[in-house]
């Protein structure tokens, strides 16, 4: 997951020093994607958090390009290349839309009001298992261990969640505020800490180094574009990058 989002940082860095997408496509070897027409909640995009992602792209202004993004496993770069003006529609016509929009709103106030108060029980008796106890129809769920860095199955790559976790310990079982993911809000409790074995040190140790290397090889190659481009006029072909 590090090596990924370095690449798509070193992308974003490009983009920033002046090259266009399909140049940049081209050094981190990937795929620029153009989406269809899409709504603000979403509507038409085939992403892994479709509102997310169209949240962003409507805070854009045209042809500004976003930081790095991450949206389920992935991470991408957004850039904003037409905007259509809406159009006033008869309320017979978005009806159905508005009451199911503002039924989703609703209920979710509803679940942030009751996970807050799932919250204050959950610090009084200070254990999880005991709040599950006291209300049955609430969800126990336990994760794998994961580190710092790791994309936790059933949250994704929340820092927020991450950094929550890691403030747990012993002593200190629960965490005193709701945590909103994309699968609703939850209640984080310490359940276990382990510490890493050498093996998984030398793992470790071995990525940061081949991200390391990953970089300078970026760097060194982005020297000679920009060196290049001082000197030469650069042509390319952008029928070969799909």
């Amino acid at each position: 997951m590090n090596l990924a989002y370095y690449k798509a940082g070193e992308a974003f860095d490009s983009v920033i020093d002046g090259d266009d997408f399909e140049q940049v496509a081209l050094v981190v070897n990937k795929k620029v994607i153009r989406t269809k027409e899409f709504t603000l909640s979403g509507d038409g995009l085939d992403t892994e958090d479709n509102a997310g992602f169209a949240k962003v792209a409507f805070g854009l202004p045209l042809d500004d390009i976003s930081d790095v993004k991450q949206f389920g496993d992935s991470y991408y770069l957004i850039r904003v290349i037409k905007k259509i003006k809406p159009v006033i529609q008869g309320f017979d016509i978005v009806k159905a839309r508005v009451v199911k929009e503002l039924a989703a709103k609703l209920q979710k106030e509803k679940a942030k009001q009751d996970a807050k108060l799932y919250l204050t029980k959950a610090v009084s008796a200070k254990s999880l298992d005991q709040l599950v106890k006291e209300y049955p129809k609430l969800k126990l769920r336990s994760t794998n261990l994961f580190a710092r860095n790791d994309n936790i199955r059933g949250v994704g790559n929340s820092s927020e969640f991450t950094q929550a976790s890691f403030s747990l310990n012993e002593n200190n079982k629960i965490y005193p505020e709701i945590i909103e993911t994309s699968s609703g809000y939850s209640i984080i409790g310490f359940k276990e800490k382990k510490i890493p074995d050498d093996s998984e040190i030398s793992k470790n140790l071995k990525t940061v180094k081949n991200e390391i290397i990953w970089k300078k090889q970026t760097q060194s190659y982005q020297a000679w574009v920009n060196e290049l481009k001082k000197h030469s006029k650069i042509n390319y072909n952008p029928e070969a990058l799909n």
